[in-house]
């Protein structure tokens, strides 16, 4: 055998044994239900993904010869009230659906652990300015906000994305700000200190990733709120217009509640509340285990 086969069996070898290990982690921080959860969400998400592939039509294709047609082996969600396939429009919703509330966390996330840092780590009159402004911005709610955003740029997805972003950006600083005190007045960054280390490498190689299961609860838990939110925008008609396929579009059918065809509503519904719920038992899990270690 080569060097080279040799080095590839190891490597395959290598990575055989790292995924058990990583599934086993992942199994004792979340649970069996938590699992179950993250596969649920998991599949949400490659569905989205793949929906070219995986859909059995395209999101707006219109077949009148099955207009609210029932569930069938054509159609095994059925259709809606212009034959548009509904679990083609399901899967291809998730993608919009799910792609906003990233998009909201993100941008939240990316200016909250800097500032949450800064502020932790000069604390003083920077600590208080810092903390004050969030104060401001956290008083403003983030609905009303995302409403004038879309009053002055229009609906869409992005304009209601970022207003949400910086509505929910001082929860998740405030949160990230309190782990990173803690790790503040711990020892070994007084080590740091006296080793030279600057502010910026002690932030960044030991405080932040210290604190990074508070961060990912926070960041599961704001995703959840995100999804939310907005699909109730793109209810309203703020967010992603008609016909783009949607789950908060799909919502805001009033047609078939009245036409007597009450599942066109219930399938985006339900696929929203199963979606949070996961990703929201998924944060606390992390949520739980970060306050269980600092016991």
């Amino acid at each position: 055998m080569s060097t080279l086969e040799a080095g590839d069996l190891k490597s395959a070898r290598t990575r055989l044994l790292v995924a058990p290990k990583l599934m086993r982690r992942l199994h004792r921080r979340l649970g069996t239900t938590g699992m179950a959860a993250a596969g649920f969400v998991l599949l949400v998400a490659i569905a989205a993904v793949l929906a070219p592939l995986v859909a059995p039509y395209r999101p707006n294709t219109e077949d009148f010869l099955a207009v609210n047609a029932t569930p069938s082996g054509a159609h095994l969600l059925g259709t809606d009230e212009l034959g548009r396939d509904m679990l083609s429009r399901l899967i291809w919703g998730a993608r919009t659906s799910l792609l906003g509330p990233a998009i909201v966390v993100g941008v939240a996330t990316g200016i909250a652990v800097p500032l949450a840092a800064i502020s932790a780590w000069f604390g003083g009159t920077v600590d208080l300015v810092i903390s004050r402004v969030l104060d401001l911005i956290f008083a403003f709610p983030g609905l009303l906000l995302a409403i004038l955003v879309v009053a002055l740029y229009g609906p869409g997805l992005l304009p209601c994305a970022i207003a949400l972003a910086i509505a929910y950006m001082p929860l998740i600083a405030r949160v990230v700000r309190s782990g990173l005190m803690r790790e503040r007045n711990k020892a070994y960054v007084s080590a740091l200190d006296v080793q030279g280390v600057s502010a910026f490498a002690a932030c960044a190689r030991h405080l932040v990733p210290n604190v990074s299961s508070i961060i990912w609860a926070q960041v599961t838990v704001s995703f959840g709120y995100a999804l939310v939110d907005l699909a109730a925008l793109s209810f309203l008609g703020l967010n992603i217009q008609p016909p783009t396929a949607d789950w908060g579009v799909m919502v805001n059918n009033e047609t078939a509640l009245l036409d007597g065809h009450p599942l066109q509503v219930l399938y985006p519904c339900l696929v929203i509340v199963l979606c949070v719920t996961s990703i929201a038992y998924i944060g606390n899990r992390l949520a739980g285990d970060e306050q269980g270690a600092r016991r």
